[in-house]
């Protein structure tokens, strides 16, 4: 056999060797790391949809002047802003996305048990024919729920591109959540206390 046809064969041999094996160790894993990462991303447009459509139904609902007229449509936006935050929560949960931290789980926990406490309290009080009870209990809760939402939205909104704007958001989101720790920390100590 000449040696141009052996060396020939043996590339020929190689080259479908090494793509079998690849073919057959590699090529599953790399299939669930693309799924896994199209997962990630597909719950993370899920999230800023959420978002944009909380941002829309946190603009009504925080509003006196709605709440008075339409008690129906605050009850509506609550509801709205409720699902929101919860399918946030969810899609976070469900899927392991790495570029989201642990505090903004830890704010949108929060958010998710503020917009509760606003559901069943402004709810009630516009139920039991009280809207001026129900503008101040939704007004007073409304704003520390707006200014959470505001700064993950903005955090989970602002494009990769735009690192300076991340990190000045991401800021937001620490000192909301460590204030939430301290909060949580000071009602151990008053509990405890007692």
């Amino acid at each position: 056999m000449p040696a141009a046809l052996q060396s020939a064969l043996i590339a020929a041999l190689t080259a479908a060797l090494v793509t079998y094996a690849l073919e057959y160790a590699a090529k599953p894993t790399l299939e669930v790391r693309k799924a896994r990462i199209l997962e990630q991303h597909q719950a993370m447009r899920n999230i800023q949809s959420a978002l944009k459509q909380l941002v829309m139904a946190r603009r009504v609902m925080f509003l006196p002047e709605v709440i008075k007229s339409s008690p129906q449509k605050t009850s509506e936006s609550l509801a709205a802003c409720r699902s929101a935050v919860q399918q946030i929560h969810y899609e976070i949960t469900r899927v392991r996305i790495e570029s989201i931290p642990a505090e903004v789980q830890q704010v949108l926990a929060r958010v998710t048990g503020e917009i509760d406490m606003l559901c069943s309290v402004g709810l009630e009080a516009i139920d039991a024919g009280r809207p001026s009870d129900a503008i101040a209990r939704i007004l007073a809760i409304g704003h520390e729920v707006d200014d959470s939402l505001t700064a993950v939205a903005d955090y989970l909104l602002t494009p990769r591109t735009k690192p300076f704007g991340r990190i000045k958001h991401r800021r937001k989101v620490r000192a909301l959540a460590k204030s939430q720790q301290e909060l949580l920390a000071a009602d151990d100590d008053c509990t405890q206390g007692e």
